[in-house]
């Protein structure tokens, strides 16, 4: 499996004490959303390899201040960054297949709060869409995994994969009605 591997160094200090070496919360977060997601199976995101946390040497940015190494999957697929050149019948592949990548993420009570385009990763031969950078997730104990629904205007519009809609949101109940109703509506965007 190839993969990739994050490197995050603190190079200010936190604090005015010397030794303070603990690591951010974003860095904790990745970790742990990887790890539930890779626990739990999920399909699109990467999967967690290791990781480890450690302090800085004396030759480092700041010695004695953290450093993290996250090695995770490298998903195949490129960044969605020149989306909007796609042709049409691609922007709809990738429209659907972020559709199923949203639920899939979204059934594990996450929130991406960075939702922009890099953050996306499309496989046209494998027709799939992965969401990484998992830094700006956060859990939302509230969202029951079970029973939430989503608007795929409104999900397609945060994300950047449509510009904006002149109609009301929709309150989808589950995932194949979300898959149904925007395979009928995508033309109307």
């Amino acid at each position: 499996m190839p993969a990739i591997i994050k490197v995050k160094k603190q190079v200010d200090p936190w604090s005015i004490k010397p030794d303070y070496s603990r690591c951010s919360n974003e860095i904790n977060r990745e970790i742990h959303n990887l790890q539930v997601l890779t626990d739990a199976g999920c399909q699109h995101t990467p999967r967690l390899i290791d990781w480890s946390v450690g302090r800085q040497s004396h030759g480092g940015a700041l010695p004695g201040g953290y450093i993290a190494y996250i090695v995770m999957e490298k998903v195949p697929g490129k960044e969605l960054g020149e989306y909007n050149d796609m042709e049409r019948s691609e922007q709809r592949r990738v429209q659907l297949a972020f559709l199923e990548a949203i639920w899939s993420f979204r059934k594990f009570q996450l929130i991406h709060s960075e939702t922009r385009l890099p953050n996306l990763i499309w496989d046209p031969d494998g027709t799939k869409c992965y969401i990484v950078d998992l830094e700006d997730a956060e859990h939302d104990p509230e969202m029951a995994a079970e029973d939430f629904s989503m608007d795929p205007w409104e999900e397609l519009m945060t994300w950047g994969l449509i510009r904006t809609f002149d109609r009301p949101l929709v309150d989808t109940c589950g995932k194949e009605e979300l898959i149904e109703y925007w395979k009928e509506h995508m033309d109307e965007q």
